[in-house]
């Protein structure tokens, strides 16, 4: 795996079924995110950690035939359309792309609209009602003030604009970053910057009790919280459901001039809920609606 024009000893060691591979977590995350547009040390790993990914695998003389794997159908996540202002910076984004940037074309249907506007916990398929009700009896059952007590130190308490309120959250989306290499993407997302370092330890140990449950599948990678901005698969014909070949842009220069915007202010994270995927469209426009909402917990 390359990482711009860097390059990492990469030290392997074996297990009984494969080899892995030790890559330091911030080369990793430098070559994901422009660390000039995101908060140092925003995946709260201030230490320089390592990121363990296995290696390649080879093909087999007799390969074992894949199950077809389960359409995904609903998903966990921290709502943010209630965000005030949110979709006033998308639009002011939107305008200034077209402004000074109209030779990239974004396609019409591409940028989401905030009422669509969450971070991704993970995603479910939750193919019966049984199912369904197993993970809104999960949610209702979890004590939220257990893990946010959990994952709150003395030292980032000491950031709490006031120690004693409710330990929510309060973050700023800043940053523009993209899925993949900028110079052929098909997302745009911006980040969730908090200040007391709480958000991504509390979102993992909550994914975790949905992992435990089989709920959630565990993908056995870093959980990467992000608001997504611009979408190219929602500007095909049918969305997500159609099959045609991705539309990718260049926004490289996007990403250098806006890359240190700030979307939103100090807004409240408050709020877990379960969704169905697919954001619902009104008055022509894709998402303009939301996600519908099966079951949701105040923190």
């Amino acid at each position: 795996m390359g990482f711009g024009n860097q390059h990492h000893t990469r030290t392997p060691f074996t297990t009984s079924k494969s080899v892995i591979f030790v890559i330091p977590l911030q080369a990793y995350i430098r070559h994901t995110y422009r660390r000039d547009s995101m908060p140092q040390d925003s995946d709260g790993d201030s230490a320089g950690g390592v990121l363990l990914l296995p290696s390649p695998t080879t093909a087999t003389t007799n390969p074992t035939p894949r199950k077809p794997k389960k359409p995904f159908t609903h998903f966990l996540s921290l709502p943010l359309h209630h965000a005030p202002d949110l979709q006033t910076s998308i639009d002011i984004l939107t305008n200034d792309i077209s402004t000074y940037f109209p030779s990239l074309n974004i396609p019409s249907g591409a940028i989401r609209p905030a009422r669509a506007a969450h971070l991704t916990l993970g995603v479910m398929s939750l193919t019966s009602a049984e199912m369904v009700e197993r993970a809104v009896e999960l949610l209702k059952s979890t004590d939220m003030d257990a893990l946010l007590q959990e994952v709150t130190t003395i030292d980032n308490m000491a950031k709490l604009l006031d120690p004693k309120a409710p330990m929510s959250f309060r973050v700023s989306l800043q940053g523009l970053a993209t899925m993949g290499p900028p110079n052929k993407t098909s997302v745009l997302y911006t980040v969730p910057y908090d200040p007391t370092n709480r958000l991504l330890p509390f979102t993992n140990a909550l994914r975790k009790c949905f992992i435990a449950e089989g709920l959630i599948q565990d993908e056995s990678r870093e959980l990467r919280l992000h608001v997504t901005v611009l979408n190219t698969v929602y500007a095909k014909k049918g969305g997500r459901k159609n099959k045609g070949r991705q539309i990718t842009l260049d926004v490289r220069d996007l990403v250098q001039e806006f890359g240190e915007r700030v979307f939103v202010k100090e807004v409240e994270v408050n709020r877990v809920a379960i969704c169905l995927m697919g954001a619902k469209d009104k008055d022509g426009i894709k998402g303009a609606a939301g996600y519908e909402e099966i079951f949701g917990k105040t923190l």
